[in-house]
């Protein structure tokens, strides 16, 4: 999975990442899924920041999707 960030973690970062799924002609509804794996590499090019996470999907969280905060509007944690 690549995660395009204004700010990234450092390369062997554990990270828990939740994301939502758009609904598509196989599921009627979006989804939201929650991945765990570590941060294998950080990339710059042009104006565009990202981290690459090497992990695994560990399932479908309960709740509603439509709920979901998108991720520019989350407050920065990082110290």
């Amino acid at each position: 999975m690549f995660v395009l960030a204004a700010k990234t973690p450092p390369v062997g970062t554990e990270v828990e990442i939740e994301f939502v799924l758009p609904a598509f002609d196989s599921v009627p509804r979006p989804t939201r899924l929650r991945c765990v794996g570590r941060v294998s590499r950080i990339e710059i090019c042009y104006q565009l920041t990202g981290f690459a996470v090497a992990g695994h999907v560990i399932g479908e969280l309960p709740g509603n999707a439509e709920a979901c905060v998108p991720a520019n509007q989350l407050p920065d944690v990082r110290r």
